[in-house]
């Protein structure tokens, strides 16, 4: 399926924002606060936008009051502001992920732990501290992955062929000597 055909079938159900479905009779209120990333911003751009001056009056009024066309704008929005299949926290991780993957200096000093964006060290590196904790579950879960995929050799014992150990027998004093009167000097 395209994606626009995807949308489409989201669009039929309701409003469809950061992978969740939300009812047409929502009011605005329930709307911008349920959707992660959206305040009053976004609810002062909808009432210019739309000219919904009298929604401050009745907060409770449902948006299916409203004319077919402004829930299909309001999809539209939604569409273009967000991403289609991941919420925005996961793809701050996967971009986080992406930084250390690649092997940059930034990467590798958020999964250290050292702030990467010119912080100081002392008091303000909060976000090293947000980074580097999504860094060392990404590099444990991966650690105990490839552990898992290297299992130790067994062996065999049962299998294995013994090796019979034979002794030399001693050498006397005598052929000790002879060994030594044959020699070049």
């Amino acid at each position: 399926m395209k994606f626009e055909q995807i949308l489409k079938v989201y669009w039929s159900k309701g409003f469809y924002y950061n992978g969740v479905v939300f009812n047409f009779d929502a009011n605005l209120d329930f709307l911008i606060n349920n959707c992660s990333g959206m305040g009053r911003f976004f609810k002062k751009f909808f009432i210019k936008r739309f000219e919904w001056y009298d929604i401050n009056s009745n907060r409770q009024r449902p948006l299916t009051a409203y004319s077919q066309s402004t829930q299909t704008t309001i999809n539209k929005l939604f569409s273009k502001i967000n991403p289609f299949k991941h919420t925005i926290h996961e793809l701050m991780r996967f971009h986080i992920i992406r930084i250390y993957a690649i092997r940059s200096y930034r990467g590798r000093a958020q999964a250290i732990g050292k702030p990467s964006r010119g912080q100081r060290t002392w008091s303000n590196a909060w976000t090293a501290y947000y980074s580097n904790s999504v860094l060392k579950k990404f590099i444990t879960l991966t650690k105990k992955i490839n552990n898992a995929r290297k299992q130790p050799v067994k062996i065999d014992y049962r299998r294995k062929k013994k090796r019979v150990v034979r002794r030399s027998r001693p050498v006397s004093m005598v052929e000790k000597e002879k060994i030594k009167l044959n020699a070049w000097f």
